[in-house]
This record gives C-alpha cells, sequence and structure tokens, in this order.
C-alpha cells in the first residue's frame, strides 16, 4: 500500500486521519509518502497527486521514462516550467517511495518516506 500522510479531506466526516494512518502502519508491506511537503520541494502544491504517481511507479512493471513522456505531453500546453515541476515531483516521488521501499526491506517494518522532512516541517510524528 502507498499512500501520502496528508490526504486531501474533501468530506466532512473524514476518518481521524491518525487512527487511519495507524492501521496502514500495522501493515506488513505500507509506504506512507509525504506528498505534500514533496510536491512544494518540486515547486507548486498543485503536485501532489503527481508526486503519487512516482511513488506507485516503483511498483509498476513499466519504464518511468514512459511515464515520464506522458507527463511532458499532459503538461506542455501549460508551459515549462510546469512540466519541469511535475518531472521533479514525479521524480522525488519515486525516489521517495524506492528509499522507503529499501528501509522498509532492511528493518522488516513500515516506512513513512522522508521522515526527516516531515518533522522538519512540523507536520508531527511521522512514524
Amino acid at each position: 500500500l502507498v499512500t501520502s500522510v496528508d490526504p486531501f479531506e474533501n468530506i466532512p466526516d473524514y476518518p481521524d486521519l491518525e487512527g487511519v494512518l495507524d492501521r496502514i502502519r500495522s501493515l506488513t508491506r505500507s509506504i506512507l509518502i509525504p506528498a505534500r511537503t514533496l510536491a512544494r520541494e518540486a515547486g507548486s502544491a498543485n503536485a501532489v497527486n503527481v508526486v503519487m504517481v512516482g511513488a506507485a511507479s516503483s511498483f509498476m512493471p513499466m519504464d518511468p521514462c514512459l511515464i515520464e513522456e506522458g507527463i511532458v505531453a499532459l503538461f506542455s500546453r501549460k508551459g515549462e516550467k510546469v512540466v519541469k515541476i511535475n518531472l521533479e515531483a514525479f521524480r522525488l516521488g519515486r525516489s521517495a517511495a524506492t528509499e522507503a521501499l529499501a528501509a522498509s526491506a532492511a528493518s522488516a517494518a513500515p516506512v513513512t518516506a522522508g521522515a526527516e522532512a516531515e518533522l522538519e516541517a512540523g507536520s508531527g510524528d511521522p512514524a
């Protein structure tokens, strides 16, 4: 399971986030991605979904270059800056998931990707 530690809460009765994250952390193969933090690092908080595409791509039997080509095709009409932001968001998400997967395999425990970044951002305890 690959998910964001900071989901977009678009319904009024969204479940208790910490309870949901605790349940996800209890799963053997879960990776929590600080998507909002990584999107901002890429250059736009609006790139959260592309961060998650990058994270999920780590588990897809697909050449990431093909996804990057799709990102270029999708965002090119919005200009070079938007393309660069989304490519960076994709790469940051993919890298975070890959690193978290390696850390999880080494410790046999679920891992939050970019835990240090989340602590620095002051968004709470990521683990």
